[in-house]
C-alpha cells in the first residue's frame, strides 16, 4: 500500500533558506576554528577546557542542531504525520503539539531522564533505545522536544557524568539532533512506503547509516573536547560501552518499527471498511 503523504502545507522560503545559510555559516565557522587552532595539538587546551567547550558548543549549534531543525520543519509540514500514528484521516488538520503529542513528548522525556537509573543496574542503555524508539515511532518534532526537556532533567536528577558539566547543555542538543536526523531519514524513506519489500531494503540501508551517523556525532565530540592523546583514550574506551549502547539502539529501532507496523495495519484495516462502505452506499442518479 502506497503510504505517501498528499496533504502539506506550504513552504516558508524564508525559513528555508535562512536555515540553510545558518548551517553554511556555521560549517564554515567550525571549519575555520578547526583549521586555525588544530584541536588535536594543544592550542585550545587540555581536554574539556573552555575553549574547547566553545568550540564543541559551535559545532552543535551551528551544524548539528539547524539540520535537525530542517529536518522537523520538512516532516511536521506534512499532515500525515502530524497525527498520532494509525490515526490520520485525509482532509483533517492536525495541531503539531496536540494532547497526543504533548504526551509522547512528556512520556519520553521522563524514560530519558530515569533510564540511567536502571541502566546501571540492567547493563542495558535504556537511554540509547528509548531514544531509538521515540526516533522511529514519533516525526522529528516529539524526539527534538523530548530530548532537549529530559536531558535537562536527567542532568539534573542524577548528572551525565562522562561530560563536563559546561558542555553538557551542547551535548543534549547534539544528543537531540542526532536522533532527530535519524527520524528526519525514516519518515522521509521510510514511512513514505508501505510495509512490503521496498521499506525493508530502505531499512536495510538506512540502519548503518543512522548508526554511522550517530558514531560520528560522537567521534567528534571527542575529538574537539580533546588533545590528540586524550582522543584516542577516549576511543578506546568505547570499547567497554559503545557495542552495548548500538545493540540497545537497534533494539529500540526494532521495538518502534513492530509498534509502527501494528498501528499502521490498524488504520488500514479501517481506510479499506471505509472505502467498502462508501462502496456499496447508493449514488446519487443524475438528473
Amino acid at each position: 500500500m502506497d503510504m505517501k503523504p498528499t496533504e502539506t502545507l506550504p513552504t516558508s522560503h524564508a525559513l528555508v533558506l535562512g536555515t540553510f545559510a545558518w548551517i553554511a555559516v556555521g560549517v564554515a565557522a567550525l571549519a575555520y576554528a578547526v583549521f586555525a587552532y588544530d584541536p588535536a595539538g594543544a592550542t585550545l587546551g587540555v581536554a574539556n577546557s573552555a575553549a574547547r567547550i566553545g568550540l564543541y558548543s559551535e559545532f552543535v549549534v551551528g551544524v548539528t542542531f539547524p539540520i535537525a531543525l530542517y529536518g522537523t520543519y520538512v516532516i511536521s509540514r506534512i499532515e500525515r504525520f502530524r497525527a498520532p500514528p494509525g490515526r490520520y484521516v485525509p482532509g483533517q488538520k492536525y495541531s503539531l503539539f496536540s494532547p497526543y503529542n504533548l504526551a509522547a513528548m512528556g512520556v519520553i522525556a521522563a524514560l530519558y531522564a530515569a533510564g540511567s537509573l536502571f541502566g546501571s543496574v540492567t547493563n542495558f542503555d535504556i537511554v540509547a533505545a528509548v531514544t531509538a524508539f521515540a526516533a522511529v515511532m514519533f516525526p522529528p518534532v516529539i524526539p527534538l522536544v523530548a530530548i532537549i526537556v529530559g536531558g535537562f532533567l536527567r542532568f539534573a536528577i542524577t548528572g551525565i557524568s562522562f561530560i563536563s558539566p559546561a558542555a553538557v547543555p551542547a551535548f543534549i542538543v547534539m544528543d537531540a539532533s542526532r536522533w532527530v536526523i535519524a527520524s528526519w531519514l525514516i519518515f522521509t524513506f521510510v514511512r513514505s512506503r508501505g510495509n512490503g519489500l521496498g521499506s525493508f531494503i530502505t531499512w536495510v540501508v538506512l540502519l548503518p547509516i543512522i548508526l554511522v551517523q550517530y558514531s560520528a556525532m560522537t567521534l567528534t565530540q571527542y575529538f574537539i573536547l580533546n588533545p590528540f592523546s586524550a582522543f584516542l583514550g577516549n576511543v578506546a574506551y568505547m570499547g567497554t560501552w559503545f557495542p552495548t549502547t548500538i545493540l540497545s539502539a537497534v533494539v529500540g529501532l526494532i521495538a518502534a518499527e513492530a509498534a509502527y507496523r501494528s498501528v499502521s495495519r490498524r488504520q488500514r484495516r479501517s481506510d479499506q471498511m471505509m472505502a467498502a462502505v462508501a462502496s456499496k452506499a447508493p449514488q446519487p442518479t443524475q438528473p
